[in-house]
C-alpha cells in the first residue's frame, strides 16, 4: 500500500491560520520518520516550547465538535470546499478554464489563451516582461498590477521535459480568503473575459 511509500507533511500555519508559528508535523512509517529526525536539527530552528504545547493542546481540540460538524478538520473541509466553489465560479464567468480540484487550498487556472499583449492585461503585459522568464510568470505580475490579484506560477513545479505548452500554462490561485476577498476577486476577474466573437 502507500502507507510504507508515503510522508504526509502539515501545519499549524495552514490548518489553523498561524502562519507566523512556524510549526508543522510529519507523518509516516517510522523507516523514513528517523532519518528525517536525524537531519531536522541541521535545516530548521527550533520553535519555542510554549508554541508547541499550544499546537500539541490545538490538535486535541480540533478533534471535537466544532460549528456544527463533527471536528474543526471536517469543518475546515467543507469551507474550503465552499470557498473553491466560489472561486471556480468566478473564474468561470471570467472564462478561465480550470484544473478539477480534491483538495488543499490553491486552485490552477489555465491562462494558455490569456498570455500576451492582445490578451485581457495587455495594458500591463510589457512592462511585466521579463527576458527568459516564462509567460506564467509575466500572467502574475501583469494580474497583480492590473487587477490587484496576486496568484503565483506554476512553472516552477515542472521539469525540463514538460513541455512549455504545459509547463507555461497554468498559475496557482489561493482560495482560503474571506468571503469579501473572494468576492472583490470574483468582480475583478470578470475584467478577464473576451469579448464575444461576431460571426461574420
Amino acid at each position: 500500500g502507500m502507507w510504507e511509500r508515503t510522508l504526509t507533511v502539515s501545519s499549524a500555519g495552514k490548518t489553523f491560520g498561524i502562519t507566523g508559528w512556524q510549526i508543522g508535523w510529519l507523518v509516516g512509517p517510522s523507516s523514513w520518520i528517523d532519518p528525517v529526525h536525524r537531519y531536522m536539527p541541521n535545516l530548521q530552528f527550533c520553535a519555542p516550547t510554549l508554541m508547541q504545547r499550544a499546537v500539541g493542546n490545538v490538535l486535541d481540540v480540533a478533534c471535537a465538535p466544532f460549528d456544527g460538524e463533527p471536528s474543526y478538520y471536517a469543518w475546515l473541509r467543507k469551507e474550503y470546499a465552499r470557498r473553491r466553489s466560489i472561486m471556480v465560479e468566478a473564474l468561470n464567468a471570467a472564462g478561465v478554464k480550470t484544473v478539477a480540484s480534491q483538495g488543499g487550498f490553491f486552485l490552477l487556472a489555465d491562462i494558455a489563451d490569456l498570455c500576451g499583449v492582445h490578451g485581457p492585461l495587455g495594458e500591463s503585459w510589457a512592462a511585466s516582461v521579463r527576458q527568459g522568464e516564462p509567460p506564467d510568470w509575466t500572467f502574475c505580475r501583469a494580474l497583480a498590477a492590473q487587477l490587484g490579484i496576486v496568484a503565483l506560477p506554476v512553472s516552477p513545479f515542472f521539469g525540463p521535459e514538460t513541455p512549455p505548452s504545459v509547463r507555461n500554462r497554468f498559475i496557482r490561485l489561493c482560495f482560503a480568503k474571506t468571503d469579501e476577498t473572494l468576492a472583490e476577486a470574483s468582480k475583478r476577474l470578470l475584467r478577464l473575459r473576451r469579448p464575444a466573437r461576431v460571426a461574420a
